[in-house]
């Protein structure tokens, strides 16, 4: 679906579906090349980002499914060193480093699996900070609800609500 939008770049982050449901290691990493393949091909440039960890309080935190996350992001960082892709460890920025192991997020919705702002904003600097020799910063960045920007037909935004002022 992607593709048919024909963006310049595509931000990629997949897998931990695949674990949490038992899918073999063989055909996770086989459908994100074929995924990563296509990106390619139709000549969008790709920011490959590792696996989110998860969150103490979900079912599937276990020191198993912990250590196959880590596996599967040690794959992805070659795969975007051996595609010339970018690599984004969003990992990194979420997870605690005072926990024990297995290692938990920080930053987690009650879920335990997506990001809260806070968990978001972190690996948000982390995407910034690996895309910013690529995409230039314009500076026009959204600090008030009063600099939105969606009914500006020369500076669309796609979020009406940039602060995402609101709950969860």
């Amino acid at each position: 679906e992607v593709i048919a939008y024909r963006p310049g770049w595509c931000n990629f982050m997949g897998g931990i579906n695949d674990i949490l449901n038992g899918v073999a290691e063989a055909d996770t990493k086989a459908n994100i090349a074929a995924i990563l393949d296509k990106l390619r091909t139709a000549g969008i440039r790709t920011a490959l980002c590792s696996v989110y960890p998860l969150g103490s309080g979900h079912a599937g935190f276990t020191t198993a499914n912990n250590l196959k996350i880590l596996a599967l992001n040690r794959w992805l960082r070659e795969q975007a060193q051996a595609r010339s892709l970018v690599w984004v460890d969003t990992w990194a920025a979420l997870i605690d480093r005072t926990a024990v192991a297995p290692q938990a997020a920080t930053g987690m919705l009650r879920d335990n699996l997506h990001c809260t702002a806070q968990g978001a904003r972190a690996a948000g600097a982390a995407w910034a900070a690996a895309m910013q020799p690529f995409v230039r910063d314009r500076g026009d960045h959204v600090s008030t609800q009063a600099d939105r920007d969606d009914d500006a037909p020369t500076r669309p935004q796609l979020h009406s609500n940039p602060l995402f002022q609101a709950t969860e």
